[in-house]
């Protein structure tokens, strides 16, 4: 009965996250116009692309020799990856700010833009590890963080405060969002 409940929880959150994700589109259509739903869709892609980039499906190793090891092994290989990553990351961000600083990129929210990739990033990996090490429902509760919980938080802002409807809104609770994820799968 328990690993029935919690595998409806896990599936309920993950059902939750990934309507969420199509519900903030439409909301941020009908409350913005065209060159900000632009914007939050070339920010959205750059993400995407970005956390694609930095993972370089690495993971797939690194999580495999996690999950098949034990104790202080186990840890060794997450610490390994974490490392990696951070590695990754910042090599992706210096390039950035050098695009940026020949010209290549706006600055107009360059750095928000790059701080929830990095999150989004670290919510990922953390997400990965959880399922890993076979611990689906707090993998579960990461991904509806970090796609889900503050997508909700948006709409309300949108529909019942006029003056949260700013693209810098909708940026900053996906950033709590992401990094409210990563808290949770770095702590458990």
């Amino acid at each position: 009965l328990h690993i029935a409940r919690a595998r409806l929880l896990s599936t309920a959150l993950r059902g939750t996250s990934l309507v969420a994700k199509l519900i903030v589109f439409l909301a941020l259509a009908r409350f913005f116009g065209s060159e900000d739903v632009g914007r939050f869709g070339l920010i959205s892609a750059t993400v995407a692309y970005g956390t694609f980039i930095a993972g370089m499906e690495f993971y797939n190793f690194a999580l495999r020799e996690a999950a098949g090891s034990v104790g202080a092994k186990q840890s060794d290989a997450v610490m390994n990856y974490v490392f990696f990553v951070l590695i990754v990351q910042m090599t992706l961000v210096g390039m950035v700010v050098i695009l940026w600083s020949i010209g290549f990129i706006s600055f107009e929210l360059l750095f928000l833009t790059l701080a929830i990739a990095v999150m989004e990033q670290w919510a990922q990996e953390g997400y990965r590890a959880l399922i890993a090490l076979s611990k689906p429902v707090f993998a579960s509760v990461t991904l509806f963080f970090r796609q889900g919980s503050w997508v909700f938080f948006v709409i309300a802002g949108l529909i019942w405060w006029p003056e949260m409807r700013t693209l810098d809104f909708v940026l900053y609770a996906w950033l709590t969002g992401v990094s409210a994820a990563a808290l949770v799968a770095g702590i458990v």
